[in-house]
């Protein structure tokens, strides 16, 4: 047999046990009461800080592309240290209890408060008994702060004037060095081209090898084509006198010849031979054959010389190519250099600016305990606390107990 339970049934066991309820309420505000009023409160005093670096920092992230980002406050792990501790503990001496003398006591009376709308602001909070203690103990807390950041400050702009000087040296050889390359780029015409690292585009995706080269590449242009146009015009003489010499034997004649062979433009441009000549001063294949014979000797002599002026410009072009990259790696060298010290030298300057205080610690607030927060936290949980009793009770007595008094 199943026991159902109604709200109703949960009604009456607080309706029969409110006295119950009620006392526990009643003890916990009681309690609640007497211990947060008769304890004594804590005080608690905050002094303003402003450090300046953290608004450049911020702005300057900001405006970098490279990194938008909350600068670090890196203030919070050095106001809160343990060698600013020592400093404050020496300077309020007999102020401070034995108790509060050991390392790590006036820590841990101490927060740094970072602000969350700007990160050049931030608060020191000292907690104390004795609110004159709070607010000593914050002001004092700030002045070794700011005393201890100077110190660090001065080595700082130590660096930073020799940092600057080593700046103002790679500034002066990144002008040298821009200046050795542009000259170099006038003379020789390296690196000038529209599309400098793989030549210019000469359609289809097909790259132009000479592009890159500048002005010289297109003399190496010139002089490759023109020794490729001389050992097409030899090829074809060579082939034009086996081909008279198979006539020859074969009993033919001149018709027989493939006189469009010597239509090519080296043949052309010496002016020595065509099959206009040839028709009318051969008297017979040996004529021609000499013919072809001296004009071939002629474009070999020809091949030779643009052979040996094709490899001494493409040797220089190496030579100049070589120094071209290597100038250009110095140039780059020297602007990574600069860009590293610029940003040395402004991380320097941004740990070189003054710390101040905003808002000195004149009157603190009590920060603990909050009586009438206690009372009513008190009474919540002492009035859930009855009713699980009431229920407690209900339970060890029993159904019987119950079923009898219905």
């Amino acid at each position: 047999m199943e026991m159902e339970i109604s709200i109703q049934d949960y009604l009456n066991v607080i309706l029969k046990w409110w006295t119950v309820i009620i006392a526990v309420f009643i003890g916990a505000l009681v309690v609640s009461a007497a211990v947060s009023f008769w304890q004594p409160p804590v005080y608690e005093a905050s002094v303003t800080m402003y450090e300046p670096s953290y608004r450049l920092r911020a702005e300057e992230a900001i405006e970098s592309a490279e990194s938008i980002q909350q600068p670090l406050k890196l203030y919070k792990s050095l106001a809160k240290s343990s060698a600013v501790e020592a400093k404050v503990a020496e300077a309020l001496g007999s102020t401070l209890s034995p108790a509060e003398k050991p390392p790590g006591s006036l820590l841990s009376a101490v927060t740094v408060v970072a602000n969350k709308d700007n990160p050049a602001l931030f608060e020191i909070k000292a907690r104390h008994t004795d609110p004159e203690i709070a607010v000593l103990l914050a002001n004092t807390w700030a002045s070794e702060y700011i005393e201890m950041f100077g110190e660090l400050s001065t080595g700082s702009a130590t660096e930073l004037g020799f940092i600057r000087g080593q700046l103002a040296l790679a500034e002066s050889d990144l002008e040298s060095a821009e200046r050795a390359l542009k000259t170099f780029e006038q003379e020789t015409g390296l690196g000038t081209a529209p599309n400098q690292e793989y030549g210019s585009e000469l359609g289809f995706g097909i790259q132009d090898p000479y592009a890159w080269y500048g002005t010289r590449g297109k003399e190496l242009e010139a002089k490759s084509e023109l020794l490729a146009n001389h050992r097409v015009a030899r090829d074809n003489i060579l082939l034009l006198l086996d081909i008279a010499q198979g006539v020859k034997e074969s009993g033919g004649g001149v018709d027989d010849l493939p006189l469009q062979l010597l239509a090519v433009q080296a043949v052309a441009d010496r002016g020595q031979l065509s099959a206009e000549v040839i028709l009318q001063e051969a008297e017979g294949l040996d004529t021609i054959m000499e013919l072809l014979q001296t004009e071939e000797r002629s474009l070999a002599s020809v091949i030779e010389v643009l052979s040996s002026e094709v490899d001494q410009l493409h040797t220089e072009l190496m030579q100049d190519k070589y120094e071209y990259l290597l100038l250009n790696h110095t140039r780059n060298a020297i602007l990574e250099r600069s860009a590293i010290l610029s940003r040395k030298a402004h991380e320097l300057e941004l740990q070189s600016s003054g710390v101040r205080i905003i808002n000195p610690a004149v009157r603190p607030e009590v920060a603990s305990p909050s009586p009438w927060l206690n009372v009513i936290v008190a009474g919540v949980l002492g009035l859930f606390v009855g009713v699980m009793l009431a229920f407690g009770l209900e339970y060890l007595r029993g159904p019987d107990a119950s079923s009898s008094e219905r």
